[in-house]
């Protein structure tokens, strides 16, 4: 994982995110390994996402319902999380309008678990309002017959909300209100228009129902593909959220553990909604995974109608992983003895192996007389380092690179 993370952090741009998905068992562990390779300062939050809201029940303890993601910036002054759009339930808070717009009341006076919220914290936000009796008059001056308001309750000092330059700005242009309580004290409020919402702010616990990965995962990609072929998909709809909040419209985004597609299907489905042109990267290791990885997104783009937006699949091209995949199926010593011969005269071993077995090496091969002891030994002879062909090695004939690949890859790493 070390590796891979090294690698992914020079590939993320200045401002950008890294959303890593983890279980409880591993949680530390991560986050201690991440904190060294992006640095603690740049752990942006540890989300809790409720995707099996039943409890699965995997030990004798508790039953799980949450999995967790761990989001790090590459630069966090340079980062920028964007919002959610505002819920149905949050538009019908701003239940006031005047000839500007909506806008509901909010409390001038900050207090409370807010920080810096204190007069001694922030004294020039300490400051005397002035108000008339009929309310409708609201001054930092001081005038006759009206009523003096400070930021206090209860005995606690607190602040306003802004400085009096910016108060007098808004009093201006009419954004404050004040009001008489029952009990006589006079509450100050700013008027907080609709059009100066920004959205909301991701929040660190997800529980929506959609983001259940039984119904939004398992169950959506058996529909897509028609059968049952990939354990524990995350939810559609996890994704989409990450990436609408981590990445602009125009944005590449890379999945160094693809699965089942999530993320390209997630990238796709945000375009959609957004009018976005934002790309994705795949990458994954398992035969099984990159054929549901593969379908998957020719299903989604034939069905969205999204045929002008293919994707093309490469794989690495391969050399001693040639011979460790021929190991790995072989069933018999004899079988294991060719391809032996063919490792050395076609493979990159370790430096340690001679290149051409004498006759009193073979004769030692077949005495161990175990096939999967025999197997072992062949494989760690392979140099490991060279299991596909490195891009820098691609103009060496040794490797046989055709010209339709060069080209390919010199288009696809130009940037």
């Amino acid at each position: 994982m070390k590796n891979r993370l090294d690698v992914a952090k020079q590939f993320l741009t200045d401002d950008g995110f890294i959303a890593i998905s983890i279980d409880n068992y591993e949680l530390l562990y991560l986050g201690t390994l991440a904190d060294e390779i992006f640095g603690r300062e740049n752990r942006i939050s540890v989300l809790t996402i409720v995707h099996h809201p039943a409890g699965k029940t995997n030990n004798n303890f508790f039953a799980t319902t949450n999995e967790f993601m761990v989001v790090y910036a590459k630069n966090r002054e340079l980062a920028k999380i964007n919002f959610f759009q505002m819920s149905e339930k949050t538009e019908k808070t701003y239940n006031l309008a005047d000839e500007i717009s909506k806008y509901k009341l909010e409390n001038l006076m900050r207090k409370g678990e807010t920080r810096n919220a204190r007069r001694e914290d922030r004294p020039k936000q300490f400051y005397p309002i002035y108000v008339s009796k009929d309310l409708k008059q609201i001054s930092l001056t001081k005038e006759e017959n009206y009523f003096e308001v400070l930021p206090k309750e209860n005995g606690i000092e607190w602040v306003w909300s802004n400085s009096p330059s910016t108060f007098q700005k808004k009093i201006d242009n009419n954004e404050i209100v004040a009001k008489k309580h029952k009990d006589g004290h006079i509450q100050i409020f700013f008027k907080r228009r609709i059009t100066d919402y920004e959205g909301e702010r991701p929040k660190t616990t997800w529980i929506d129902k959609r983001y259940n990965a039984t119904e939004h995962g398992t169950k959506l990609l058996e529909k897509i593909l028609g059968k049952k072929s990939f354990s524990y998909p995350k939810s559609l709809h996890t994704i989409v959220d990450i990436v609408k909040i981590t990445t602009d419209p125009g944005d590449i985004i890379l999945d160094f553990f693809a699965g089942s597609g999530t993320t390209g299907h997630a990238v796709l489905e945000l375009n959609k909604q957004d009018s976005g042109t934002r790309q994705f990267i795949l990458v994954e290791q398992l035969e099984e995974h990159i054929t549901v990885c593969k379908e998957r997104l020719e299903q989604v783009i034939a069905k969205d109608g999204l045929m002008g937006r293919n994707f093309l699949s490469c794989e690495l091209m391969p050399y001693n992983e040639v011979f460790r995949e021929r190991l790995q199926s072989a069933k018999s010593s004899a079988e294991l003895l060719n391809i032996w011969c063919d490792m050395s005269k076609d493979s990159v071993l370790n430096w340690y192996v001679k290149p051409h077995k004498p006759e009193e090496a073979k004769e030692h091969f077949i005495a161990i007389n175990d096939v999967e002891k025999q197997k072992k030994l062949l494989v760690d002879m392979l140099d490991k380092n060279q299991l596909y062909v490195h891009l820098s090695e691609i103009e060496d004939e040794t490797f046989n690179v055709s010209e339709e690949d060069k080209t390919l890859n010199r288009a696809f790493y130009a940037n």
